[in-house]
């Protein structure tokens, strides 16, 4: 079994930085959390995990800002195996 979880590359949230609205930043950070308790087995290091809702938010405020072009160029969409989901 895999899941795709789209994510958020350090770069990408750097060049975003405080441009974000809050509201978004707070969808994101809580769903990230949420992604990470259920589904990893280790850190995730910088990456920042997308919800659905979150990803939504973040593609239509892009598609809305100035910044967008680079933006949507670096959004990445991983894929966890079972071995990610088993307790290590």
């Amino acid at each position: 079994m895999a899941l795709i979880v789209p994510w958020l590359a350090p770069e990408v949230r750097r060049d975003i930085g405080e441009r974000v609205p809050a509201g978004i930043k707070k969808l994101v950070a809580g769903d990230n959390q949420a992604i990470q308790t259920t589904f990893s087995s280790g850190g995730s290091g910088p990456k920042i995990y997308l919800s659905r809702a979150a990803f939504i938010a973040i593609l239509e405020w892009l598609a809305a800002s100035p910044v967008r072009a680079p933006m949507l160029c670096r959004l990445k969409a991983p894929t966890m195996t079972a071995a990610d989901l088993l307790p290590a």
